[in-house]
């Protein structure tokens, strides 16, 4: 060969000249074929042209060269001289037309279901020149508008897909030949119901209303029933109603009696199972104490903590523990009195421990009334140490809505007090 494969560059409208010379062009012509080709297609067999006709494409037989006019993007390609010697001799160039990016495609079309666990492949068919780059986003649901880049690939594979997968899923293409385009495919994932339980210990008392939640997942959607310890529910008294608010399913009781207590459960069906949720006790007992502050007092030997504890009916004891973590099992318990006459719902304990020596510990509490203990509240850990005394504790912030512990210390006038805040509604 005479002539070099070439890698060219054009844009739209130009036209370019595929050579393929030989040292002894006479000569070759006279005894071999010659083949022209386009990728897998062929285009000329000598001088006859193969196939449908294009006039733009013609063959020259004095130099044995190939001329594309007009050139097109859909020109873009491998184009092959073959000689038919034995062994055959091909010489191969490469055309690259300027295009902006185009999706041809994307799979699957449309929308589609697919069951949970199933392995979903996504294609976004693209051309263009230079080679676009593509980004795979899904996109948000109305109350989380941000897409989410997933891949930088044609295709991407979702394996196994859960709930969270469903949605639509959109395709970008973008060179420096012109703007992005994009398409998009949405997958919608069926199975069995999901349950989510925000509270799964709720407090009341009796003729206060208690109201139980479930939060209920699937596709298709789920029909939702309750049961009380293990068994249907039958109520005759009016005071019961459910009701649903998009994927909340609510047990609303108006005024509670004690034989309402007990342990509940939703049950949520549909074609693809039956889920039962996680219990939800219903209970006369205090709520599980939340601490509010921990601050570690000026003289570096005492903690002054503060709990809330809500309660429908009057707390009745506290019991205040703690204990060197390096000491387990070695609980200190102090048993700590109400003041009579408190009533409402929400109780506020505050508690000095005082004379600490040095060292890591932690300190929790539990509150009684008449229908039990509360669930321990979670160990809250300080420090006090060795050097002149100085001490360290993490100081917990208070819940939004909740009393200002800074602002609300200063009132008090003793260390424990226990204060109704009126009627609080879970």
């Amino acid at each position: 060969m005479k002539s070099k494969p070439l890698t060219l560059e054009v844009h739209p409208g130009e036209t370019v000249a595929l050579p393929c010379a030989t040292l002894n062009m006479t000569h070759d012509l006279e005894v071999f074929t010659v083949i022209w080709k386009k990728d897998s297609t062929l285009l000329f067999v000598d001088k006859i042209q193969q196939g449908a006709k294009d006039p733009r494409i013609t063959y020259r037989r004095h130099n044995n060269s190939l001329v594309v006019t007009h050139i097109k993007p859909s020109d873009s390609g491998h184009y092959s001289c073959i000689y038919s010697s034995t062994p055959e001799v091909e010489l191969k160039h490469t055309v690259n037309v300027f295009a902006p990016a185009s999706i041809k495609s994307i799979q699957p079309s449309g929308s589609l279901s697919f069951e949970k666990g199933s392995a979903v492949t996504l294609q976004c068919n693209v051309t263009g020149y230079p080679n676009p780059d593509i980004v795979w986003k899904k996109l948000g649901k109305h109350d989380q508008p941000d897409a989410t880049v997933i891949a930088t690939s044609e295709n991407i594979t979702l394996n196994s897909v859960e709930r969270l997968d469903s949605g639509t899923y959109e395709c970008i293409a973008k060179n420096n030949q012109g703007p992005e385009v994009s398409a998009q495919v949405s997958i919608h994932v069926t199975y069995a119901p999901e349950i989510d339980i925000d509270e799964e210990l709720v407090t009341s008392g009796k003729d206060y209303e208690a109201v139980l939640k479930c939060v209920v997942h699937a596709e298709p959607k789920a029909k939702v029933h309750w049961m009380k310890d293990n068994e249907s529910i039958t109520d005759d008294s009016g005071r019961v109603k459910t009701f649903r608010e998009g994927n909340k399913f609510y047990y609303h009781i108006e005024k509670t009696q004690v034989s309402d207590f007990g342990r509940y459960k939703c049950i949520a069906s549909n074609s693809m199972g039956t889920t039962n949720s996680k219990e939800i006790e219903l209970t006369g007992r205090p709520l599980t104490p939340r601490l509010i502050r921990a601050t570690v007092g000026a003289d570096g030997r005492s903690l002054d903590v503060e709990w809330h504890i809500i309660s429908y009916s009057p707390v009745l004891e506290y019991k205040v523990q703690y204990k060197n973590i390096k000491e387990p099992g070695k609980w200190q318990v102090i048993a700590t009195p109400v003041q009579d006459g408190e009533e409402g719902n929400v109780y506020q304990l505050q508690y000095q421990l005082k004379d600490l020596p040095p060292g890591d510990f932690i300190v929790t509490l539990r509150a009684r009334n008449f229908y039990g203990w509360t669930i321990q509240a979670k160990p809250h850990s300080f420090t006090i140490k060795n050097e002149s005394h100085a001490a360290t504790a993490e100081t917990s912030k208070l819940e939004e809505g909740r009393i200002n512990s800074d602002s609300t210390v200063p009132r008090l006038t003793s260390v424990l007090t226990v204060i109704s805040l009126g009627t609080f509604l879970l």
